[in-house]
Parts: C-alpha cells; sequence; structure tokens
C-alpha cells in the first residue's frame, strides 16, 4: 500500500474511532461541556486532515459503477460488461468505416469509367496508400 493511502487509512480509522468515542460521550454525558467541546474540537480538526488527504488520493469511480454496486451488482462484472459493450461499438464503427471504404473505392471506379480526366486528377491529390502490416 502507497505512503499516502497509508497516512489516509490511519486518519480515517482515527476518524471512525473518534465518532465512537463521541457516541460514548454523548450517551454517557455527566454534565462537563469542556469535555464535549474538546472531543468535538480534534474531531473537527481530524477531519480537515482527512478531507486534505483525500485529494491527494484523487480516485475518479464512475457513477454508473457506483450505481451498480448499490443495486447489488458485483463490480468485475460491471466492468466486463462495459468492455463488451466498447468491444461491441468498436466493431460497429470498424465495420462502418470498412464500408464507407468499400463505398468510396466503387465510387471511384464508377467515375474513372465515366469521367476517366477528372478520376485521375482526383487519385493525383489523394496521399500515397498506407501499407498494411
Amino acid at each position: 500500500m502507497s505512503d499516502v493511502r497509508k497516512t489516509f487509512r490511519q486518519a480515517a480509522d482515527t476518524v471512525l474511532k473518534q465518532i465512537q468515542e463521541l457516541e460514548a460521550s454523548v450517551s454517557n454525558y455527566g454534565g462537563d461541556p469542556d469535555t464535549l467541546i474538546h472531543q468535538l474540537e480534534k474531531f473537527q480538526k481530524d477531519l480537515q486532515t482527512l478531507e486534505q488527504k483525500r485529494d491527494l488520493l484523487a480516485v475518479d469511480v464512475p457513477v454508473d459503477l457506483l450505481r451498480a454496486i448499490y443495486e447489488g451488482g458485483n463490480p468485475d462484472v460491471f466492468t466486463a460488461e462495459v468492455f463488451e459493450r466498447a468491444n461491441r461499438a468498436n466493431q460497429l464503427s470498424k465495420g462502418k468505416a470498412e464500408a464507407f471504404t468499400t463505398f468510396r473505392d466503387s465510387l471511384l471506379k464508377g467515375a474513372e469509367t465515366c469521367y476517366p480526366s477528372e478520376a485521375e486528377a482526383y487519385k493525383a491529390l489523394l496521399p500515397p496508400p498506407k501499407k498494411k502490416g
């Protein structure tokens, strides 16, 4: 575990312990406001420290993932489904690009028969074909 995560974890553990202590102090309140005020001030200071350390982690979690987990879904299954959807969308885009390339080639062939000089002028403007491989 990285040092940043370790210090954040320690700060979070401290805050959680203080919550338990505050619960005990409030439930067994003996009338001494100074003790309670001191505990609350320390709790506020540690919460501010925790908030400052939070920015160091900077982990962005997609809202859809959080929603899926909240609804009882498995994060691994969610991630696999996202990749599958992205792969399908990629294949669809690839198919469209290939269809467009085929259409362009067909159109150029037709132009070569009907308008040979214009087709040659157009071909001269095109960049050289890319080598596959």
